[in-house]
């Protein structure tokens, strides 16, 4: 397995019961609050940035998930070759990205990571961003070895079935990531509740 040996399921698990970034850099000394944010303090111990697997953009530039660290992003699954729930749900994230108020959109970014790497080349990613109409400056496309993909969606719960384009069943769960990568919301789709995603992003500025 690729995660630190520290980081649990089951602990994430537990955090998730109490219910981001220059372009592949984090931001510094961002304001949080009334405190200042700073991206080389110590990650809490429920970060899902503690993976140490890395990725590859649609861009073809390398990034460990970590690199992520600095806005809130909102996260999903997905692959390029499905036919109906994944372009369903991207549709549905940009309706929410359109309802976000300023200031939470100028603190979030949107991250789609493949569930399908062997067939999900950042040729194949690059496509699907301009078919979609996903704008690089807030919208991520990341492409993982088979295990990294593995430790990512058990760690956040989200379970898929089958191999190769169409035959691959899965949920539409929608993760919402604090500037460290704590888990703070997640939804079984984007269309469930947007207000209640940008509420949680709005609470947590």
């Amino acid at each position: 397995m690729s995660t630190r040996r520290w980081f649990a399921p089951a602990a994430l698990s537990l955090g998730l019961a109490c219910g981001v970034f220059g372009y592949l850099r984090p931001v510094l000394g961002q304001k949080h609050g009334a405190h200042a944010w700073h991206a080389q303090a110590p990650l809490p111990a429920r970060s899902l940035y503690g993976l140490d697997s890395e990725f590859v953009t649609d861009s073809r530039a390398r990034l460990e998930f970590g690199a992520l660290r600095g806005h809130f992003q909102i996260l999903a699954l997905i692959f390029t070759r499905c036919p109906t729930v994944c372009p369903m749900l991207v549709h549905d994230l940009k309706a929410l990205e359109r309802a976000m108020p300023a200031d939470v959109s100028a603190a979030t970014r949107f991250t789609l990571v493949s569930i399908d790497p062997e067939h999900d080349t950042p040729e194949a990613l690059g496509a699907y961003r301009i078919k979609h109409e996903l704008d690089e400056e807030h919208w991520f496309l990341l492409r993982g070895e088979p295990e990294a993909v593995r430790d990512l969606s058990a760690l956040l719960g989200f379970s898929f079935s089958g191999a190769g384009g169409a035959a691959i069943a899965h949920s539409k769960l929608v993760t919402v990531l604090n500037r460290d990568g704590e888990v703070i919301l997640q939804q079984e789709s984007a269309a469930a509740d947007p207000e209640k995603i940008i509420d949680a992003i709005a609470r947590a500025l």
